[in-house]
């Protein structure tokens, strides 16, 4: 499959961080978001985020998040549901397993697939991860790793792509893979070219925060002369450092490399976040980061019970007058049309270049020619 060729836009990009049962923070956030929208447009029902973004990434349970929002098309609120029920019940203590496996993991993988499957066949979206013809708007994919070469993140999709796009996997699955952390769940197995079977963990060691996979997939995704208008990252609370459980909890034979990872690892989100917002700057009102900046970060990775201390935070920064400021900022964005930069002009490494002018586009230019236009916008 080619490029989508001159999607309608300009584009709106999603990235999610991972960060256990913080990511609830996400979705308090995303609700804040879509009820403005709903309110802006006058709007009879609230508004799904998969009908906003063109593209949605996400890592570790951020990527859980991404698959509830994009893959099965849920609202915030449905999402918030799902994913506490899904938190409660893997990480519940009945759950736990005393003595992990060969393969690591300190909870049982079966409950991870018993409550992903449920909730895949309640939401009558399928089971494959794939869609045969997929939209324009609400394209996801989640991070992984390969166990055995933790080199490049891996990228499961819900469309098809022409390069490196080999693994289809079901939805419960990559759920599963995006979140198998080695300390919390052993790998997962995933038939692949030649019904080959590729070993996964999560890819939060290497991608916590993702928002650079997004934007590299955009432009893997869509046609370059496409215009970008939002880029929203948002993490999942300023983090503390990580402490580590013994290594005997790792797999026999672990890689060096990357149980070295795993041991100096700090979630890296806000590095990332340092990263970007530079090579963003000249152009106004084009990235934001929306991350809960007290509290949150303190509850632990897998305290499922802490939901309602989890809300509590995120509602209190959401009443910052600048971060609502903020908000407002991106529902505008969301409800109007505004091409910012073009697509193959966009940088996750280096600042955007000196020539850039902040003259918008015409309006024929803000608009990529599309054999099927998209009505949402």
């Amino acid at each position: 499959m080619s490029k989508v060729p001159k999607t309608v836009g300009p584009l709106n990009l999603l990235s999610l961080d991972g960060g256990g049962i913080r990511t609830v923070s996400q979705l308090v956030i995303l609700n804040e978001i879509m009820k403005r929208v709903m309110q802006t447009k006058e709007l009879n029902e609230m508004p799904k985020p998969c009908d906003y973004f063109h593209l949605i990434g996400g890592s570790g349970t951020g990527g859980i998040i991404a698959i509830l929002l994009g893959r099965l098309r849920m609202t915030a609120e449905q999402a918030l549901e799902k994913y506490i029920e899904l938190m409660q019940e893997v990480f519940n203590q009945a759950n736990h397993t005393l003595v992990p496996s060969k393969l690591g993991g300190s909870y049982k993988a079966e409950k991870m697939r018993e409550v992903m499957e449920r909730i895949v066949h309640s939401s009558g979206n399928g089971e494959l991860m794939h869609q045969n013809h997929p939209r324009q708007l609400g394209r996801t994919f989640v991070c992984t790793l390969f166990l055995h070469n933790t080199r490049y993140v891996q990228r499961l999709r819900t469309y098809p792509m022409l390069k490196n796009d080999t693994i289809h996997s079901t939805i419960w699955e990559a759920a599963y893979a995006t979140a198998a952390l080695p300390w919390l769940f052993k790998p997962i197995g995933i038939e692949g070219f030649a019904k080959i079977k590729q070993s996964f963990i999560g890819a939060e060691t290497n991608c916590s925060n993702p928002t650079k996979e997004v934007v590299e997939e955009a432009k893997e995704v869509f046609d370059a002369g496409c215009h970008v208008q939002l880029i929203l990252s948002i993490g999942s609370g300023h983090p503390g450092p990580l402490s580590l459980p013994h290594r005997s909890i790792f797999p026999t034979g672990f890689k060096e490399e990357l149980l070295r990872s795993l041991m100096n690892m700090s979630l890296d989100c806000e590095r990332t976040a340092d990263e970007l917002a530079p090579a963003y700057k000249k152009i106004p009102n084009l990235y934001f980061r929306l991350n809960v900046t007290h509290g949150a970060g303190l509850v632990g990775f897998e305290e499922y019970q802490a939901v309602s201390e989890l809300w509590t935070h995120t509602h209190s920064y959401l009443q910052d007058d600048k971060i609502s400021k903020e908000v407002d900022t991106i529902v505008e964005c969301l409800c109007n049309k505004q091409a910012k930069l073009q697509l193959s002009s966009l940088s996750v490494g280096s600042s955007i270049p000196e020539s850039w002018t902040s003259t918008a586009p015409d309006s024929s230019a803000m608009e990529c020619d599309s054999d099927t236009p998209n009505e949402n916008f």
